[in-house]
């Protein structure tokens, strides 16, 4: 369901970082040609291999980004939370075809925009092309040190340095809600299910942290700093 960009959409987007270089005149402009859109669970957003015509922002809600193997694999790239965009790299790509999919993992309220829209706006504004780069290098930074993770660090290293992240989105609470499904986590860590759940029970065994459904109670952080 498409629909105007409501008040708290035109809010969110204002204070996004790939908008606040855009002077008043130019982020309405944009944000007339933008729409908001309502999605459920299990929606596709997008193909590998599609033409990459549109970026979003994510309102409300999580998609999910992931890579097919020739096998029928399914590799989780990134997981999509609320307050953030994606997809606005392929406007700059030679080819410009989205390198992966998307998928709607629950109930989701997004801003759609054109990539053209935004591309033309880029080109009438320097400042705003740094600030786009300097968004850029900043997400390429990122990428590089979970590269890092997944390549040198095995399965144990891996999910204790996810834990660590996770504790820092929640301080000074030490409990962590697992929000994702365990098959979700560990694709994300390139790992399987069974992996991540020996791995946490062994955290548990050691005293650690505790399992209380969904949640994750660490009981001794600088224990686990020292795995």
């Amino acid at each position: 369901m498409s629909q105007p960009v409501s008040e708290s959409g035109y809010n969110l987007a204002r204070n996004n970082l790939l908008f606040k270089s855009l002077d008043q005149e130019r982020f309405d402009w944009l944000l007339g040609k933008a729409r908001q859109e309502s999605r459920i669970k299990g929606d596709a957003l997008f193909s590998q291999g599609e033409v990459a015509d549109r970026f979003y922002l994510v309102m409300s809600g999580r998609i999910k980004l992931y890579h097919l193997s020739q096998d029928g694999q399914e590799k989780v790239v990134e997981v999509i939370s609320a307050g953030n965009t994606f997809a606005e790299a392929v406007m700059f790509m030679e080819q410009g075809r989205y390198p992966v999919y998307a998928e709607v993992l629950e109930n989701s309220q997004l801003l759609v925009f054109r990539s053209k829209d935004y591309r033309s706006l880029l080109q009438d504004s320097s400042e705003m092309c740094f600030k786009l780069m300097s968004t850029m290098a900043r997400r390429l930074h990122l990428r590089m040190s979970e590269i890092e993770t997944l390549t040198i660090q095995n399965a144990r290293h891996r999910v204790i340095r996810y834990l660590l992240t996770q504790l820092e989105l929640v301080k000074p609470a030490n409990v962590i809600e697992l929000s994702m499904t365990k098959r979700l986590i560990a694709s994300r860590l390139a790992m399987q299910p069974e992996t991540f759940s020996r791995v946490i029970h062994d955290l548990k065994d050691q005293g650690i942290l505790t399992i209380q459904g969904r949640n994750l109670e660490i009981l001794d952080v600088k224990a686990l700093k020292a795995c």
